[in-house]
């Protein structure tokens, strides 16, 4: 059974117990402890969304929570908007907070995005008792009513179903969203950022798209608390319920279908145990931070996982282990043209024109041009601190350069972004790879094509990614974890990744440092398919045997300036090159 189908019937056994629950536990208390239940799951699915999908951290969702209850209370109390109205509204306008917030939250990284979102969460808890003549500060916020249904009036039933389909939904909603290339390029970004931009995705769009959905979800859990309980104050959405939202996630298994759901029916059942002793909820909140990080890191979803793999491993039917070589794995024959290869822009030169850059006062490269045709394979050398890698990564976009240009045929690529650039063809590959280390070698090589717009059809995807992935022999290993590889199959995955995109432009920086002789013949063998199939291909490495015997032009840098260029064997045998880096003309082959 594949993960999809196992998480839609997950959800169908939960549906059952959440829906049969008023049944089996009819008291109004039970029931209100229930729909309390649902709204705090709800925010926790809500910030699952930004933490567990994307790798933002967040510690101030309490902030959106109390935007819908009070949203929603406001406009029912106050200016007697109809709940379901104020509801919508409330929501609307978190989202909006949600769009600022995470514009903002763009601008910084780790801990600062930490301080960020907590100066949120207490600015708006503070707010709240700011405007007290319309949130009534301190005094609370009274006659919030309940959700009606069109076939029952508000009540405590009710408004438990209310929140039981909305949770639901928002759980459908997660499965269904891991199986679209959305879902895709979130899995991809909260790994590997990096890796996200060189497969074409647009990290901030999603990072914010994510952040505002978010933040619409955790308003509406925050309304239908308010609902549920009739009556809201500033102290109930405290600096506290954020951690708590975020230890439920982290205990249930970031980024997984009913982790969030999970995590929070446990710590909460703690909590109301707890709480009938004094400072007991603190003192579970100060022993759960503490355990759950050193005994589960993946949460009770990857104790889960853990435990299968166990199983699984116990009855024989684990994935292969990875070999020391590749070789043995690949297709028989010279298998040049795959399965629906369609060039990106035909017939298009690359050129990287006066290049220059530096990184404060140290000058990294020095007015360097290079011009790359479809179906050629241009080699880079140098010493290091040559300029090798950052010419690479000027020509991906991943740095600006300081002046010159870069253009795909006619077209400016000088200021587009990595990720754009990607997905017009020009695809990096690193010179220590970026994988998934959680996800399997089948899913790293998928993350490639992302960046190609017309792999947006499933059968056509794999019928590429079958193809590349028997040419460079990772069929066998397609199901094992990325970070359970060694070195070298690690670096052919990460060529596999860029050759499936079908790239116009190939960019390879250091494919074959720290692998064995046979999975470099792995690389050459890459290198020739993407010849054949008229990619432009541009390769720095420090082999350069390697390099003569797979380029067809050479390139020598020396201190960020060219020093020569042509053919192999004229550049290996120039006298200047010889004596500045080479120390003796190249023999021999790169095995």
């Amino acid at each position: 059974m594949n993960g999809s189908r196992a998480a839609w019937w997950g959800l169908a056994v939960i549906g059952v117990a959440v829906l049969l629950s008023p049944l089996v536990f009819p008291n109004p208390y039970q029931i209100r402890l229930g729909s309390l239940l649902l709204a705090y799951a709800l925010l926790a699915v809500a910030l699952d969304l930004v933490v567990g999908r994307t790798g933002q951290i967040s510690l101030g969702h309490a902030a959106f929570f109390a935007i819908g209850a009070y949203g929603e209370g406001m406009l029912q109390a106050e200016y007697h908007v109809a709940p379901w109205a104020a509801l919508a509204l409330a929501v609307v306008m978190s989202a909006v907070c949600g769009v600022v917030v995470a514009g903002l939250a763009q601008r910084v990284r780790g801990p600062y995005l930490a301080m960020l979102t907590i100066g949120v969460g207490i600015a708006v808890q503070n707010a709240i008792y700011v405007a007290q003549p319309f949130t009534q500060g301190a005094m609370g916020l009274a006659g919030i009513g309940g959700l009606p249904l069109p076939f029952a009036a508000p009540g405590p039933v009710t408004t438990y179903y209310v929140g039981a389909v909305a949770l639901l939904l928002a759980l459908a909603g997660g499965i269904a969203l891991s199986s679209t290339r959305i879902g895709t390029a979130m899995a991809v970004l909260r790994q590997r950022e990096t890796l996200a931009r060189a497969a074409g995705i647009d990290v901030r769009r999603v990072k914010i798209a994510a952040f505002t959905a978010s933040a619409a979800l955790a308003a509406a859990a925050g309304a239908f608390y308010g609902t549920t309980l009739g009556f809201i104050s500033p102290e109930s959405f405290s600096m506290k319920l954020s951690i708590f939202a975020l230890v439920s996630c982290v205990l249930g298994g970031l980024g997984t279908p009913f982790g969030p759901l999970l995590g929070t029916a446990l710590l909460y059942g703690f909590q109301q145990i707890a709480a009938r002793t004094a400072q007991g909820d603190v003192l579970m909140f100060g022993v759960l931070l503490i355990v759950v990080p050193l005994l589960l890191s993946r949460g009770l979803a990857g104790v889960f996982v853990s435990l299968s793999a166990r199983i699984v491993a116990a009855l024989g039917l684990q994935a292969p282990r990875a070999q020391a070589t590749l070789a043995a794995a690949a297709r028989p024959g010279d298998k040049a043209t795959a399965v629906l290869w369609l060039p990106r822009r035909d017939g298009e030169r690359f050129h990287l024109r006066e290049i220059s850059h530096a990184f404060g006062a140290l000058r990294a490269l020095s007015g360097v041009s290079l011009e790359v045709a479809p179906g050629e394979v241009v080699g880079i050398v140098g010493p290091n601190g040559a300029g090798k890698t950052t010419l690479l990564n000027i020509a991906s976009g991943y740095y600006r350069p300081s002046s010159g240009m870069v253009l795909l045929g006619v077209t400016d690529l000088t200021r587009v972004p990595m990720h754009e650039r990607a997905r017009m063809g020009v695809v990096p590959t690193f010179q220590h790879p970026q994988l998934m280390d959680a996800s399997t070698v089948l899913a790293n090589v998928e993350a490639g094509l992302l960046a190609d717009p017309r792999a947006a059809s499933a059968k056509v995807g794999r019928l590429r990614l079958d193809d590349v992935a028997a040419d460079l022999g990772l069929t066998p290993l397609l199901g094992m974890l990325a970070g359970d590889l060694p070195y070298g199959p690690r670096k052919i995955v990460e060529v596999a990744r860029a050759l499936v995109s079908e790239p116009a432009v190939l960019l390879l920086d250091e494919p074959t440092s720290g692998i064995a002789p046979a999975d470099v013949e792995m690389v050459a063998n890459a290198i020739r398919i993407a010849r054949e199939r008229g990619v432009a291909v541009v390769l720095a490495d420090h082999r350069v045997e390697f390099v003569t015997q797979v380029c067809d032009r050479v390139v020598v840098l020396v201190g960020g300036a060219q020093l020569a260029a042509g053919r192999p064997a004229e550049v290996t045998a120039n006298p200047a090159v010889v004596e500045a880096y080479l120390g003796r003309p190249s023999q021999g082959n790169y095995a």
